[in-house]
């Protein structure tokens, strides 16, 4: 008794590609494929080889954190790492003639690394590390301003209520008695609080009043600029070959993709062709 071994295959999927079917169609196509490449190739390398070489100038800044003292131990300011921050973000949105800057803040450090690019190598040279601090010092004001108007706001509401409550411990001395000695003494020790408060609030906002009318000059004092290295200019050198590679990738992948709509646009012409003739 023979014992028959039925084999079946699996079904094959008509739009599936084989390798079979890609080395087909390089070999259908290799001649467009290969003008295309070199068409591309021919009109990407001397383009970009004639661009103008760009230069570049590395530099390294942190920004300190000194907050304004007051009374009361109070203290008016940005942390360093705040500032630093804040400064990370003025310089990426910073607009000087001919330049970009691409600044990297090292959080660990806090240090900002600001790489400063060109065609222009005379703009780099230029613009000084003075130039930098004083556009980070001058982006810090408006900053300053919001940091101190609260304050001025919250110090005159503590001087209005400190008044107040003045007022009515001068109004119940005035109704006690002399013979209550002890209750005057604890009224005095009070008006005496409230009049040493009040004095010292004042003091505080006359200074943040002051400090308001000279932002440019608080600015450098509350947060310090130090310019750490600044490099020379240098020229940011490309290589021919790896442009030229680079230049043959993207031209045989545009080659490929046209290669590919080229073959597609008869078939879609007669599909539309027999869905017209229905």
């Amino acid at each position: 008794m023979t014992q028959e071994i039925q084999t079946t295959s699996a079904p094959i999927d008509d739009d599936e590609i084989s390798l079979v079917d890609i080395i087909r169609f390089l070999h259908r196509n290799w001649r467009f494929i290969s003008l295309v490449t070199l068409g591309f190739v021919a009109i990407a390398l001397p383009f970009t080889l004639l661009k103008p070489n760009a230069y570049e100038r590395q530099l390294t800044l942190s920004v300190g954190s000194k907050p304004i003292a007051l009374s009361a131990n109070q203290q008016i300011g940005l942390d360093a790492a705040r500032a630093n921050t804040l400064a990370t973000e003025k310089l990426k949105s910073q607009e000087w003639k001919e330049i970009s800057a691409q600044p990297t803040y090292d959080a660990t450090k806090q240090e900002i690394a600001l790489t400063l690019r060109s065609p222009n190598p005379e703009a780099l040279k230029q613009l000084t590390p003075n130039a930098i601090a004083t556009q980070l010092q001058t982006d810090f004001q408006d900053e300053i301003v919001d940091t101190i108007k609260p304050y001025l706001e919250t110090i005159s509401l503590q001087i209005q209520r400190s008044r107040q409550i003045l007022k009515s411990v001068e109004a119940d001395i005035a109704k006690t008695p002399a013979s209550n000695t002890p209750r005057l003494e604890a009224l005095e020790v009070q008006r005496a609080a409230y009049l040493s408060s009040i004095a010292s609030l004042e003091v505080d906002r006359q200074y943040l009043q002051q400090a308001s009318g000279k932002i440019a000059e608080i600015a450098k004092i509350v947060l310090p600029i130090e310019i750490k290295t600044f490099s020379e200019v240098t020229q940011k050198a490309r290589s021919p070959l790896q442009i030229a590679i680079l230049s043959l990738i993207a031209g045989f992948m545009l080659a490929t993709l046209a290669a590919i709509i080229r073959e597609q646009i008869p078939h879609i012409k007669a599909e539309l062709s027999r869905e017209e003739g229905k």
